[in-house]
């Protein structure tokens, strides 16, 4: 179980979120569910993607300092809940091949109420 801010989410919910945010994006390269400490909260990485859990949960977080080099990936930061303590990062392949996956994405992110 994770506990997040007075609710207790399952590891499954999370997970089930997540892929469904994978299967929006073809190109999904790795996606990072992470709290404001950058500690990461649940992740799906690809077997191809050369970075780790932790570089991605603090790419989350970070905004002036590079962990990732973004020149073959397309980064997606998204605030999950309210006071910003719970962000999404997501890596997609060049070149974008899904731009309406970005409102898709909007919807998921709305319509989830773990956060």
């Amino acid at each position: 179980m994770i506990f997040i801010s007075e609710n207790i989410v399952s590891q499954d919910q999370v997970n089930y979120f997540l892929n469904n945010i994978c299967q929006n994006f073809p190109n999904f390269a790795a996606g990072v569910i992470a709290d404001y400490h950058g500690f990461p909260i649940v992740s799906k990485i690809t077997d191809k993607f050369p970075y780790k859990e932790q570089e991605l949960a603090l790419e989350a977080i970070v905004k002036q300092r590079k962990f990732v080099d973004n020149e073959n990936y397309i980064k997606i930061v998204r605030t999950l809940n309210e006071d910003d303590s719970i962000k999404l990062v997501i890596f997609l392949k060049r070149p974008n091949q899904n731009i309406n996956g970005y409102k898709t994405l909007k919807s998921i992110i709305k319509r989830q109420i773990l956060f």
